[in-house]
Parts: C-alpha cells; sequence; structure tokens
C-alpha cells in the first residue's frame, strides 16, 4: 500500500486553506496540477489561473519552495504538513 500524506494547503489569492491526501510517490509537479484544477473547479473566480504553470509550493514551516521535480516524499511532506500554493508571473 503506498503511504499517504494528508496536508494543508493554504491558498492566499482566496484567502481559504483546503485539505489534501497526497501518495508520497507523487511528484510535486503533479500534485500541484492536480490541485490547481480542483481549485479552479470549486472556485471559478480563479479560473484564469488555470493555465498557468507558473506556481511555487512552499513549506510553512521551512519557509522554503519545494522543487517540482521531486516526489512528495523526496520534498519532505509528512502527515500535518503546512504548504501554500502561490501563483506567481
Amino acid at each position: 500500500m503506498i503511504e499517504k500524506f494528508a496536508v494543508e494547503i493554504i491558498l492566499p489569492a482566496l484567502g481559504k486553506s483546503m485539505e489534501f491526501l497526497l501518495p508520497s510517490v507523487m511528484e510535486i509537479s503533479t500534485a500541484q496540477s492536480l490541485i490547481q484544477k480542483i481549485v479552479t473547479l470549486q472556485h471559478p473566480e480563479m479560473r484564469e489561473l488555470d493555465n498557468k504553470n507558473n506556481m511555487w509550493l512552499v513549506d510553512i514551516e521551512s519557509k522554503r519552495r519545494i522543487p517540482a521535480n521531486v516526489t512528495c516524499r523526496e520534498g519532505g511532506l509528512k502527515n500535518g504538513s503546512k504548504l501554500m500554493l502561490l501563483w506567481v508571473n
């Protein structure tokens, strides 16, 4: 069975947060893409961001950007991680 991490994703653009269950072996880039799709489906006002690839996933505790080309485990995620998803220009 694949280990999964329950994480909280803070979305400053919406002033909200959402909880996700991410497989430990999933690449961060894939997680970002799926989170982006879910956010834009639930919040139509964010649709203009749907095609933007300039996203950063930031670990709030360490204040560091998690590289897109690593897995969730390699990026340091664990159960209870608090992350921030930022759209950048």
